[in-house]
């Protein structure tokens, strides 16, 4: 019984050249295709890879152009916010007198409502989603939220029962 292999040999000597000739021909071609698509996907991964780093470079840098340029917002906020001496002034009362057991709720609240209306007015002032004032005892007194952040604008911490 003769192999499969044998079998392919003996077809092939079977053929005449000129098939022979063909058929080498036809397979040279089809290798040649193959290698050819092989070196292009080789050639586009690598274009995509050094594409794909250069969008992500990009990104980073306006990300950190875009934090500093925050960060800078913030700091000068801050400053222009501790060289208010209204502010300042109306913090250390709050702080220095306010109890949470006295009746004096009504005072402090009322100051507490200015301190928040003028962080809102500063807010729209120069673009700040986020403001708060804390007394020394790191508590919330008044605040400020955007909208655009998910909040519902000014508040502050009451303690009326």
């Amino acid at each position: 019984m003769a192999t499969q292999g044998e079998g392919l040999q003996h077809a092939m000597l079977k053929l005449k050249v000129k098939h022979k000739l063909l058929a080498i021909w036809l397979g040279s071609i089809i290798l040649t295709l193959a290698v050819m698509a092989g070196l292009f996907e080789y050639q586009i991964a690598g274009l995509h890879q050094t594409n794909s780093r250069s969008t992500i470079a990009d990104a980073i840098t306006t990300l950190h152009q875009d934090l500093e340029l925050a960060a800078n917002r913030v700091q000068q906020s801050t400053s222009t916010l501790s060289a208010r001496t209204d502010l300042i002034a109306s913090m250390n009362m709050i702080d220095r007198y306010q109890d949470h057991a006295k009746d004096l709720q009504d005072l402090f609240d009322e100051e507490k409502r200015k301190l928040a209306n003028e962080l809102t007015q500063h807010a729209h002032a120069t673009g700040t989603d986020l403001l708060a004032l804390y007394d020394s005892k790191s508590q919330l007194s008044a605040f400020y939220v955007s909208p655009e952040a998910g909040g519902q604008g000014a508040g502050f911490v009451t303690y009326r029962n």
